[in-house]
Formats: structure tokens, sequence, C-alpha cells
């Protein structure tokens, strides 16, 4: 009975617990791009640092997602297209070593994207050179983001294959360069880019449906077993 309740412990918390993370591909039944159900996160936990003068302002815990459209990519080598979209920024502000405010704001960005290598006419297997050259949000009141003109935001999206037909493993990222603007002063750019890698957007209610699946099924076979060995203790039929 020890040995079964630790491990119905063991299985909820390997369900429950996030797991740290990964550079891992992004599985999905489109192409096109950005792909839709993803999101950029920062491994960092600096994603990006603003100083003047005597003001020191971080913006950390970066999450991008909810892009609202995606474009199917160039289909042959050489070939570019700007995609515009609309999508979510979601983090926390620090200034001057203070409480983090958080904020999950509207972001209106482009993406420059050219096929530099794979079979022309094919997504699978093609490499992807990307440019951010617009991201713009209010963080909150008085504090926007944007990005820096003169630093090249680049990255690179490969579409693999290895899997059935229709389904595609994206991997993707960027290393962005910001300016931060306060009170519509001066931008003040960032002290260094900041990595960002596509990872699946998490879903919490499928997750915690899916634990009380599994954990309810083992709690009914362990019932069940402890019932037939009653059974069988009494001798009943």
């Amino acid at each position: 009975m020890a040995n079964t309740k630790r491990f119905l412990l063991v299985l909820a918390l390997a369900l429950i617990l996030p797991a740290a993370p990964a550079r891992a591909d992004f599985i999905t039944n489109s192409c096109n791009l950005p792909p839709l159900g993803g999101q950029y996160v920062s491994p960092a936990m600096a994603h990006q640092l603003y100083m003047m003068g005597g003001l020191t302002v971080e913006v950390i815990n970066i999450r991008h997602f909810g892009f609202n459209d995606s474009f199917q990519p160039p289909p042959n080598v050489g070939g570019m297209t700007m995609e515009s979209f609309g999508s979510t920024l979601e983090g926390d502000v620090i200034m001057n070593g203070g409480t983090a405010a958080h904020f999950a704001v509207p972001a209106l960005v482009t993406v420059k994207l050219t096929k530099v290598s794979g079979t022309d006419g094919m997504a699978i297997g093609s490499t992807y050179a990307t440019q951010m050259t617009q991201l713009d949000a209010t963080l909150m009141p008085g504090v926007m983001i944007s990005i820096d003109p003169t630093m090249a935001s680049t990255g690179q999206t490969t579409i693999n294959d290895g899997l059935p037909q229709g389904f595609y493993r994206i991997t993707s990222f960027f290393d962005v360069f910001t300016d931060l603007s306060l009170n519509g002063g001066a931008p003040i750019p960032a002290m260094g880019s900041g990595h960002v890698e596509l990872q699946p957007v998490a879903e919490p209610v499928t997750l915690t449906l899916a634990v009380v699946g599994v954990v309810g099924f083992a709690v009914g076979a362990w019932r069940s077993r402890r019932s037939r060995n009653r059974c069988l203790t009494s001798r009943c039929s």
C-alpha cells in the first residue's frame, strides 16, 4: 500500500511539474510562419537591460506569443517575404532594483524571412534567415519598447523532416536588440541582445485533465486490485 501511494505521488508530480526550459522542436500541422500555438521565450533571466545616468531598467521573463496571423514562407532559395502580424508580449519590468511590475500587452511585429537552403517548392528541409524589423509595444503607461534601428535583430528558422506527412518540426530563434522609451523621451538602447527560442505554449487546462485522468485510472486500478485481494482472502465468490 505504501509503495502504491508513492507511485501515485511520483506519477502526479511528473505530470504536474513543468520541465526545465529547453531548446525543443515545435511540432505543428502547418509550415506557415510564425507558427501558431508557439511562443518565443528567453532562457536567460535578464532579457533586456537599459541604463542611462542613474536609471536602470530591466525587462525580464519575456514571453512573446498569441500571433494573430501566419504566412507561407518563400518557396525558393533566395526568395524573401515580409510578414507583419499582431501578438502579445508578456513579462516584468524592474526599475532601479524595485518591485517587478507585470505586463501583458499587444505588440506589432514585422519579420523579414529569406530562404537560404532547401529544395525549391518545398518547406520541409528548408532553412530561413530571419530579421525582426518591427516590434512596437507599450509595456505600461509611459514605457514603450521598440526595435533598435541601428542593430540587426536576426535569427534563423528551420523546418525539419522526419515526421509523418502533414506534420512539421520547427526550430527557431531570434537575437533581438531593442530600445526603451520613457514618457516619450529619447530611446535608450539595450545593453545587449535578448536571445529568444521557439517553444510550444503550455495548456494548463489540458494538462490538469490529463493528470486527473491518469491518476484516477491508477487509483481505480489500485482499488480494484485491493478488492480482489480481499475477496481471495475471505474466499468470497
